[in-house]
């Protein structure tokens, strides 16, 4: 895009209005994309599995037998609030970059 800020005859309007035509151009590339992230990836098959064994089990077993045999670990293992807490109030690297956060939005 340095090419489009370099030309001092656009406005800054113009500038805009180019980024949005070449991101609306690749945004149909990014929507058939598939999903990468495995946390993603395992909450869905986790969820898919739960959804077969419910129709193979059926009044046999009970939703929190089969919901607690198919958990992702992204399910399973959430972060607590005072896990969070607790890490940004020991670690000096968190405590740089929050104090840094702070300061870049006043």
């Amino acid at each position: 895009m340095s090419w489009v800020e370099a030309r001092s005859s656009l406005q800054w309007r113009w500038i805009q209005w180019i980024q949005i035509i070449i991101f609306g151009a690749f945004l149909p590339f990014m929507m058939v994309i598939p999903e990468t992230r495995d946390g993603v990836i395992l909450r869905r098959k986790a969820a898919r599995m739960r959804k077969e064994m419910r129709k193979l089990a059926g009044k046999s077993a009970t939703n929190d037998t089969v919901d607690a045999e198919y958990r992702a670990r992204s399910e399973v293992d959430k972060p607590r609030l005072i896990d969070l807490v607790k890490v940004s109030l020991t670690r000096p690297v968190c405590k740089c970059l929050a104090s840094f956060n702070n300061t870049a939005l006043d």
